[in-house]
C-alpha cells in the first residue's frame, strides 16, 4: 500500500500554515520520494549488506556519553532513519539498542526488520508487552529508541498534553516513564542525508531529575519540533499525527 501525500500535506498545514499551497505540494512529493529512497537503501542493507554512505556525527561527545551509560534516544521518521542502527553498530560495537515497532496491518515488514537487525545488535520489538524485552536491555547498559512523531496506541492516562506547532496534542509519556524508571536521560537524535553522506545530529540531552513530568514533556515536544522542521523535506509521517484525529 502506497501512503497518500494528502495527510502529509494536512500535517504541513499545521507546521507551516503560512506557506503557499504549491510549496506544501512540493514538500509532500519530496517526502514521498524520500520514503521510496529510504526503503530502497534499507532493502539493500538488509539483503546485500550494501552501505555506500559516509557518516558524520555532529555533537559526537553527547552521543558517546549517552551510549556509554545507556540512554533513551528520541528520533523522527526522517530520511533513511533505519540506517542509524547500522551507524550505531559501526561506531559503538557491542552496544545493544532496542527499538519499538508499531504495525497495525496484517501484512507488515516487522518480521523482516526483526530478523535482519538482530545481526546489528538492534532488537526490534512490537508495541504491546514490549517492556519484557526492553527492561533487561536497559538494565544491562543498553539504550532505547523511540519515535513519537506518529499516532500510537497509547491510553490517554499515559499521555501528557503539550503544544506542538501551536496545536495542543496528547503526547505519549513513554520517554518520561523509561527515563525515570531506569535513571536514563533522553537524547534527541536524527539523521539527514546530503548526497552520499549521512549526517547524524545529537541534541542536548533532556534530564529527568528535578523537573516535573509536564516540564519534561514540554522539552520532548520542543525537540520533536526542531527535528521535524530541520528534516521537513524528508519527514515521512503520513498519518494524522498533528491533526488530533483518531
Amino acid at each position: 500500500m502506497i501512503p497518500s501525500p494528502i495527510k502529509y500535506y494536512q500535517n504541513l498545514d499545521v507546521i507551516k500554515p503560512h506557506w503557499h499551497p504549491f510549496k506544501k505540494v512540493v514538500f509532500s512529493l519530496r517526502s514521498m520520494l524520500s520514503m521510496f529512497f529510504q526503503r530502497l537503501v534499507v532493502f539493500q542493507l538488509l539483503f546485500f549488506n550494501f552501505f555506500p554512505f559516509k557518516v558524520k556525527i555532529h555533537n559526537k561527545k553527547i552521543l558517546d556519553k549517552a551510549i556509554k551509560h545507556g540512554a533513551v534516544f528520541l528520533t523522527v521518521h526522517s530520511g533513511p532513519y533505519p540506517l542509524m542502527g547500522r551507524i550505531i553498530h559501526d561506531f559503538y560495537p557491542n552496544k545493544k539498542i532496542v527499538v519499538t515497532f508499531y504495525h497495525r496491518n496484517k501484512i507488515s515488514v516487522f518480521p523482516i526488520f526483526k530478523k535482519f537487525f538482530e545481526r546489528l545488535g538492534v532488537t526490534v520489538v512490537a508495541l504491546g508487552g514490549a517492556m519484557k524485552t526492553i527492561g533487561p536491555i536497559l538494565k544491562s547498559g543498553g539504550s532505547m529508541t523511540l519515535l513519537l512523531d506518529a499516532r500510537l496506541p497509547v491510553p490517554k492516562h499515559r499521555t501528557e498534553k503539550v503544544r506542538l506547532f501551536d496545536k495542543e496534542r496528547n503526547l505519549s509519556t513513554g520517554p518520561y516513564y523509561l527515563s525515570t524508571n531506569h535513571n536514563l536521560n533522553v537524547v534527541p537524535i536524527y539523521v539527514k542525508r546530503q548526497g552520499m553522506t549521512l549526517h547524524v545530529y545529537a541534541l542536548t540531552e533532556i534530564p529527568h531529575q528535578k523537573i516535573s513530568k509536564k516540564t519534561f514533556m514540554k522539552k520532548v515536544a520542543k525537540s520533536l519540533e526542531l527535528m521535524i522542521e530541520d528534516t521537513l523535506k524528508s519527514w515521512q509521517t503520513y498519518d494524522t499525527f498533528l491533526l488530533g484525529e483518531p
